[in-house]
């Protein structure tokens, strides 16, 4: 991959391979050929904060350096192994087209509230359903019993966050 680059650069810039050692913010620090290199930044620009995606490498992973002459700044330009992804700003997967990703407490509000209101619609129709009384033709005791003995089993939700993707 290297050798590719090299054509695409302008005299002067240094292209290295590297093996990262510790990560320092958006910086970290990187062995070429049995030296140490602190501060080599891990996304092109550092100017603003409010919209980056920072991909940072697995420590021990290798990564391909460019060195700029004038300024002497450094730049992973790739890596063969990314620990997580930082992203600041919109994000847009898939073109949007399944909509925004679930919030995992929000859904869980949600579908607790819908489990508090359907306890109460299945308490309310049972109760209401013994206010009928033995003397009619449709007995309502026999019905609320038939009801309690034949509704359907407890709401439960299982764990649906996915831990691998933070929001």
């Amino acid at each position: 991959m290297i050798k590719g680059l090299r054509g695409l650069l302008t005299p002067g810039t240094m292209l290295s391979e590297g093996i990262v050692k510790s990560i320092e913010g958006d910086t970290c620090t990187v062995d070429i050929a049995g030296m140490e290199y602190k501060e080599i930044q891990m996304r092109a620009s550092i100017t603003s904060e409010a919209q980056k995606i920072l991909l940072v490498p697995k420590v021990g992973t290798a990564v391909i350096v460019v060195t700029f002459p004038l300024t002497g700044d450094s730049v992973i330009v790739a890596r063969d192994a990314v620990e997580r992804i930082e992203v600041s700003g919109d994000i847009t997967i898939n073109g949007g087209q399944n909509g925004g990703m679930v919030k995992v407490e929000e859904l869980k509000k949600n579908l607790d509230s819908l489990k508090t209101y359907c306890d109460s619609l299945t308490n309310l129709v049972s109760s209401s359903l013994a206010q009928i009384g033995e003397s009619t033709a449709a007995s309502g005791a026999r019905a609320a019993t038939y009801f309690n003995s034949n509704k359907p089993s407890a709401i439960t939700f299982s764990d649906m966050e996915n831990k691998r993707i933070k929001q």
